[in-house]
């Protein structure tokens, strides 16, 4: 299990030598939040890879997201061949 936990504060925009808030910069009314970010990667069995995340911003949105992939020996081939399946999802509310 491996896991991300951060709070970003400030941005600085490409135009700018100066740092701003994440809300301001996101145009919410809010100017001193910043945005909360949180990620979970689990393997729970050789090949299988679970990944999920969340991004949330005061007052401005929420992005939560997840991927799920299992890389495995190819059936019938070369024993260095893999199969891979994968599938992904996310979900914006604003």
């Amino acid at each position: 299990m491996q896991y991300d936990v951060g709070y970003l504060t400030n941005i600085k925009p490409r135009d700018s030598n100066d740092f701003i808030s994440m809300s301001r910069q996101a145009g919410a009314s809010g100017d001193n939040e910043g945005l909360v970010l949180t990620i979970l990667t689990l393997t729970p069995i050789k090949g299988l890879k679970i990944y999920t995340g969340n991004y949330y911003a005061v007052d401005v949105f929420n992005t939560a997201f997840g991927s799920a992939g299992y890389t495995g020996p190819a059936r019938g081939r070369a024993s260095d061949a893999e199969e891979v399946v994968s599938a992904e999802s996310n979900r914006r509310s604003l």
